[in-house]
């Protein structure tokens, strides 16, 4: 016979062991887990058919967990589920995650499953401790039932085995804890409230700040540590006031690295191929409409941005006031939200974040759902505002990206470059002199890259330097407002025409520029030289093909207008063009 060793258990089939003894509670606001019981040795519960083993008898209102493993005690000739019931899901839950299957069908419960092949198998349940009803104190004892399902003799009528637990109360007369439900986790992460409370999580699951906050105090919850090759983020609002009320924000976990407001799949973002070669439609036509639908079925209305998690592309949809999202497997469009305005997006694969133009704000879009909030701005009053959300204010904002941590935004009409802090809603000002009509930004972390429209040059200014102005790294330093087409092997030598559109990879930033009609290159490193990849031909149509400069080369037809006054992305593959005035999505390839 197998032998499990564990803590205090409370596992029988008509008989159980006596509850430990509560762990004392620290009087104030700070209340650590609740300490285990004494080892003793283990209950084993053989009745030909079962055995379980409990790896403790106490979870708490932080979430802690108890971890239960299951096996046979003999061979099924079929396959049988074990039913898991709890008797009190406001004291705990069985977590649904491998091999705990969902609610179904012959259990309507969470299950287990065994068969011929695996019924020696120990499989790990684990029992979560719930919050409970705020300001309820004292508490709870329940039960999770362990039930066979099977059509065997020699199981189909044993009796259901019953775990005793015990749920410790974390209640504070006139506080809150702030409580984290973490998804999709494959790593450690570490979050900080107020900038002095830490939580670790090192699996996917519901735990709470171990510092309650009194009623009416504010709370900020900030990513201290990222777990390796994942973004996670708050789906919520990261920050707020406690009413009494139980407080939870669902952070979300994506795989992927942010640089420069979309997701990559590896820490270093890959450099593009540079044989740019061709043009391609993905979505849309010529015609704009708001339709749907798969590729060329779909329609926009002046599309002028786009950001991508690697998986789909998100559109800021500007004449259709939306967020559209379009699948990169298949091309399929949908709408993801309403956004009046929408000129700038940026992801962190759990949120789209959307700079509104006419209405003056910043909106954070959940991906999963579609749920929509404003976190800069106030909609509809313009202003130049620093300070907390719902007091800040902005003036025409266009484009937007975000390093995970902060949001740096375009605020066009204040000639400003202004950052939000994700974690507080803190609005502040980033950079402001030496622009003129800025409009695309990109950001490596580091740097923020700015297109200076109408001074036709690029401007890098250091977030982690000491100077508040930022150096002009392409396009002319010496005479004011010089525009032009030039390339050079000095980057301020170059001469561009209204820089408009920005995107950046491991290596190199690319911008569109607006009058220029060009897509050129400007290398981030040495003396910053700048070539040109493509012309838009002064002919005007929609056209797939070959790019080509001279122009006269090409085949390929983009910017339908006067102007290419829109923006790019990339995915670490390709680029990608909101292709404003011709209504669709497009991709450079090689």
């Amino acid at each position: 016979m197998k032998k499990f060793w564990s803590f205090a258990l409370a596992l029988s089939v008509s008989s159980f062991c006596g509850p430990p003894k509560p762990s004392p509670l620290v009087s104030g606001l700070l209340i650590p887990p609740a300490t285990p019981a004494a080892v003793v040795p283990p209950v084993e519960i053989v009745q030909g058919t079962l055995v379980a083993v409990a790896s403790g008898t106490e979870t708490n209102e932080f979430g802690n967990r108890v971890r239960l493993s299951v096996r046979l005690g003999k061979a099924p000739t079929t396959s049988l589920q074990v039913c898991l019931v709890t008797t009190n899901e406001f004291a705990g839950t069985v977590v649904v995650a491998s091999p705990v299957f969902a609610s179904a069908a012959p259990c309507n419960s969470p299950f287990l499953t065994f068969t011929p092949e695996n019924w020696e198998t120990n499989q790990t349940v684990s029992i979560q401790g719930e919050r409970g009803v705020v300001g309820v104190s004292g508490d709870t004892t329940y039960f999770i039932d362990l039930r066979i399902i099977s059509t065997e003799d020699a199981f189909k009528n044993v009796a259901v085995s019953r775990l005793t637990l015990i749920n410790r109360d974390i209640d504070v007369a006139g506080a809150t804890f702030i409580r984290i439900n973490v998804v999709n986790l494959n790593g450690t992460l570490v979050l900080q409230n107020n900038a002095s409370n830490n939580l670790t999580f090192t699996e996917s699951g519901i735990n709470n700040f171990t510092q309650a906050l009194t009623n009416g105090s504010t709370y900020s919850i900030s990513v201290l540590t990222q777990p390796t090759g994942q973004i996670c983020a708050a789906q919520e609002s990261a920050f707020g006031t406690v009413t009494g009320t139980t407080v939870t924000i669902n952070f979300n976990c994506v795989t992927g690295y942010v640089f420069n407001g979309t997701i990559f799949g590896t820490a270093n973002p890959p450099t593009l191929g540079q044989s740019f070669a061709s043009l391609t439609t993905l979505a849309g036509t010529a015609s704009s409409g708001n339709v749907n639908g798969i590729g060329t079925v779909a329609r926009f209305n002046n599309p002028i941005a786009v950001a991508t998690d690697g998986s789909n592309l998100f559109v800021a949809d500007f004449g259709n006031n939306a967020v559209r999202r379009m699948s990169l497997g298949n091309n399929q469009v949908t709408t993801l939200a309403t956004v009046n305005g929408a000129h700038g997006v940026a992801t962190d694969g759990t949120n789209v974040y959307v700079a509104s133009q006419t209405r003056h704000t910043i909106t954070k879009v959940v991906i999963a759902t579609g749920a929509s909030s404003i976190i800069g701005g106030s909609d509809g009053i313009s202003g130049n505002v620093n300070g907390a959300s719902g007091t800040s204010r902005f003036n025409s904002p266009t484009y937007l990206t975000t390093d995970g941590v902060n949001l740096y935004i375009t605020d066009r009409a204040n000639i400003t470059i202004r950052r939000i802090l994700l974690a507080t809603g803190v609005a502040s000002s980033a950079l402001s002199l030496g622009l003129n009509s800025p409009n695309g930004i990109a950001t490596d972390g580091r740097y923020i890259y700015i297109a200076n429209t109408n001074s036709h040059n690029i401007l890098r200014f250091d977030l982690l330097g000491t100077s508040s102005q930022a150096l002009i790294i392409a396009g002319d330093d010496t005479t004011p407002f010089a525009s032009g087409t030039t390339d050079n092997a000095i980057g301020t030598t170059a001469r561009f025409n209204s820089p408009y559109g920005l995107a950046l990879d491991g290596t190199y930033l690319y911008v569109l520029e607006g009058t220029g009609r060009r897509l050129r290159r400007v290398t981030l490193s040495g003396t910053f030289p700048v070539t040109t990849i493509a012309i838009a031909p002064a002919s005007t149509g929609l056209l797939d093909g070959a790019l080509g400069t001279p122009p006269g080369l090409a085949t390929a037809r983009f910017c339908n207008n006067a102007t290419c006054d829109t923006s790019l992305t990339t995915d670490g593959n390709f680029l990608y063009l909101a292709d404003r005035n011709l209504h669709t999505i497009r991709r450079f390839g090689y």
